[in-house]
């Protein structure tokens, strides 16, 4: 801040500085060497970079299943940021196939064979064994009806036993066919059964396996979403830390000058006189010394009363032009 006062006869006007009152010089001085000490202090740049949370276990591991469940091998992850790198090259058989291939199995010519009962053998021959035991008590009555007839040992009597074995046998193979057709329908039932069974749970799985899968992607997604929070406000704290020197800084110069502004000038030494009026005086002393004052002698008529005269600096005389007068065209210059 600098005021103005009057100066030499001159009329130039005197340029004098004005500072701060005394006690407030420290605090100033105070403020410029932290201002010079906060350009020498290197700024990082990496705590205040915006940051990605990587993915963590929980969604890795929801990947691995979902990669598992369409017949990929084992994923590979980024071991600093989680971040799904390669895959195996796996069986390519997804996750409900092994249940479509069994349904197929089921539905062959030879899927009820191992619905087939272990223990119709065990069934069949008691039952056979029974029906020769009927069979023999009935052949029996065969002579004695003869003997009634008075026919025993006679052809008629063996061609009624004929007769009776031939029957009975037929009876048998029918008794072992239906005791046979009757596990046979059994077992097809029950592969049929099989394979509406693992249809279902060949539609099933992959419900049950997304499920899964998504419970682990949400549990993941919303620690991931934690991470990210703790990441940004990591860097908010990094922004904080860096822009604090400026706003102590601001705060403090505002107070400097609010207590500047408020106390009275203590006036220094004159350092500046008005350069233009300066220069004038300097051309106008040049000036007389290129161009001395001229004396000019009138005489009138009778001589009588002889006249002197000079002229300078332009001075009036029969002889002066201001065309040629270098104090015409001072005032241009200044």
């Amino acid at each position: 801040m600098a005021i103005t006062q009057p100066g030499s006869n001159t009329g130039g006007l005197t340029t004098t500085p004005t500072y701060a009152a005394e006690f407030i010089k420290p605090l100033g001085s105070m403020l410029a060497d932290y201002t010079a000490g906060l350009f020498n202090q290197p700024i990082n740049l990496e705590g205040m970079m915006p940051q990605v949370a990587g993915q963590n276990v929980l969604q890795q591991a929801a990947q691995q299943q979902a990669a598992t469940q369409g017949g990929l091998g084992s994923l590979q992850f980024d071991p600093t940021t989680g971040q799904l790198i390669g895959a195996g090259q796996g069986t390519g058989v997804a996750g409900y196939q092994p249940y479509l291939n069994q349904a197929t199995a089921l539905a062959s010519n030879t899927g009820y064979q191992q619905y087939m009962s272990p223990y119709q053998q065990q069934v069949i021959n008691p039952t056979l064994q029974q029906f020769d035991i009927q069979s023999q008590i009935n052949k029996q009555a065969i002579p004695a009806s003869a003997i009634s007839q008075g026919a025993f040992g006679g052809a008629r009597e063996g061609i009624a036993e004929s007769q009776y074995q031939s029957s009975s046998d037929l009876n048998r193979a029918q008794l072992l066919g239906n005791l046979l057709n009757q596990g046979y329908g059994q077992a097809l039932g029950q592969a049929n059964i099989g394979v509406t069974q693992q249809q279902q749970l060949a539609n099933l799985q992959p419900q049950l396996a997304a499920q899964n899968i998504n419970l682990l992607s949400t549990a993941g997604a919303g620690q991931q979403s934690y991470s990210q929070n703790i990441l940004n406000a990591a860097q908010q704290g990094n922004q904080i830390a860096a822009q604090y020197p400026t706003q102590y800084l601001s705060g403090i110069a505002g107070l400097y000058n609010t207590i500047a502004g408020s106390t009275p000038m203590e006036p220094g030494t004159p350092l500046l006189t008005n350069p233009s009026l300066v220069a004038a005086q300097s051309a106008a002393g040049l000036y007389g010394a290129l161009y001395p004052p001229k004396t000019n002698i009138n005489i009138n008529q009778n001589q009588s009363n002889p006249q002197t005269t000079s002229s300078g600096g332009g001075g009036g005389g029969s002889d002066y032009n201001p065309l040629t007068d270098p104090m015409t065209y001072l005032p241009f210059f200044f």
